[in-house]
């Protein structure tokens, strides 16, 4: 082997390195998240608002933002119930066309589906 081979080497064993560190630190980063989730829910399993706070949270936190909201749809209306950050949420958003692709929309029955699996693993 060269020398110029064995610096090329070594410069491609760097930057995996540096990807691995990466991928390890949000991996952290998910299981310290979805341990404070647990850690509500154990503490208060009927108290789902503290619930839906920590997942706020942690969801802003995660995604590196200063806010996060959590809203629950029902009577054709999308009803804030738990945020994180600088942004009041006190208003409720009429469902229309252009919000139906959200990705989160969350049915309450569903979220109480999550809750109770998530307590199972505890």
């Amino acid at each position: 082997m060269t020398i110029s081979s064995l610096r090329s080497e070594l410069t491609a064993t760097r930057e995996e390195n540096q990807v691995r560190t990466a991928e390890i630190t949000n991996l952290l980063e998910q299981q310290n998240a979805t341990s404070a989730i647990l850690r509500v829910i154990a503490a208060s399993p009927t108290d789902i608002q503290s619930v839906l706070q920590i997942v706020a949270e942690s969801a802003a936190h995660f995604c590196d933002t200063y806010h996060a909201g959590i809203f629950l749809a029902g009577d054709g209306t999308l009803f804030p119930k738990a945020h994180y950050g600088p942004i009041a949420l006190d208003f409720g958003l009429k469902l229309q066309r252009y919000l139906t692709p959200l990705r989160h929309l969350v049915h309450p029955e569903h979220l109480r589906k999550h809750v109770q699996l998530m307590r199972r693993r505890v």
